[in-house]
């Protein structure tokens, strides 16, 4: 029988490691709020759901790729403050102290993959000894939200034997009464758009797409509402016939960034350098009639270029309950 990790920290101090049977796919672990900590309630406009890619962030002061000091990380929790979603899917985070400089223990439970890395080779750069730390995904949710943690997706790191490991999908479900199915994902880069057999990224990311595909199948035949968040690191459009035609054959699915009111937005981070979101939030029929079609935002940085605290900008909607 094969088993898989998932860590999950709540406010004591402690961390619970749930070990999930993968055919056991029902099989959860609830959470509960530390006694006599004060749990924050969710936001009274909805449930908001973000998505924030926070750039190899590291436990340790000074190392990793960005590495980063005390002011740094304030920094990214004014923003964090300033984003105010009850759910966050996170990537790019060394472990949960590395979460922790971001989300407060007060306020946020972490959710957060335990995907095994190597000892890795490649380093930050060419100029760089600097080792290239885990890159994990996973969620804060704010105190006093009920979920369960579901088994990873682990069939998502599809690397080549010795290559740096992609990262698992990680899906948890609310189980209060907003009731929805959350998949944190970071898919394989290098492929934001159409499809190059000669190119070492654009197949692997193809290898990723029936496994996100199953996943929708096994929601839609539970009759789940459900939102896919992260760093897809792909346009998605109605015509991307690679990626997002395989998932919606259907017509089942919403792409939140293009499907609000007033149409497709642009992105606006880093002085809208970018013409299109790789950073998406994707939802199903039944959380898609429960959306606030105006409440699709993105958190713009103040700053520009490297000044920025994370090469990516958070995303947001909010969901109303039923």
């Amino acid at each position: 029988m094969l088993w898989a990790r998932i860590r999950v920290f709540g406010s004591c101090g402690f961390a619970m490691t749930n070990f999930v049977r993968f055919a056991a796919l029902t099989a959860a672990l609830v959470v509960a709020g530390c006694a006599g900590m004060p749990k924050a309630p969710p936001a009274p406009q909805g449930l908001r759901l973000a998505s924030w890619n926070l750039e190899h962030l590291a436990e340790a002061d000074g190392t990793g790729c960005r590495p980063r000091n005390e002011a740094d990380y304030a920094k990214l929790r004014a923003y964090a403050a300033k984003l105010n979603a009850d759910v966050i899917a996170f990537q790019e985070v060394e472990n949960e102290a590395a979460a922790r400089h971001v989300f407060d223990a007060a306020t946020y439970d972490i959710v957060i993959s335990d995907q095994p890395y190597p000892p890795m080779k490649e380093t930050c750069g060419k100029d760089s000894a600097e080792p290239i730390r885990p890159q994990r995904n996973g969620l804060a949710i704010r105190k006093g939200i009920a979920f369960s943690v579901n088994p990873p997706v682990t069939a998502l790191d599809v690397e080549r034997k010795g290559g740096r490991p992609v990262r698992w999908g990680i899906d948890v479900t609310l189980t209060g009464k907003e009731k929805l199915r959350l998949l944190s994902v970071h898919l394989k880069s290098g492929c934001s758009s159409g499809f190059k057999a000669d190119d070492e990224d654009c197949p692997l990311l193809m290898e990723q797409v029936p496994t996100i595909k199953s996943w929708i199948d096994a929601r839609e035949s539970a009759g789940e509402s459900f939102a896919i968040l992260g760093d897809f690191n792909r346009r998605l459009k109605g015509e991307d016939v690679e990626v997002w035609q395989a998932w919606n054959a259907g017509g089942d699915l919403h792409i939140a960034a293009l499907e609000g009111d007033g149409g497709p937005r642009a992105p606006g981070c880093n002085g809208g350098r970018y013409k299109e979101f790789i950073d998406q939030i994707v939802l199903s029929d039944g959380a898609f009639s429960r959306w606030d079609k105006a409440s699709f935002g993105e958190l713009v940085y103040e700053e520009r270029g490297e000044a920025m605290p994370s090469d990516h900008c958070p995303i947001a909607v909010t969901i109303r309950a039923p």
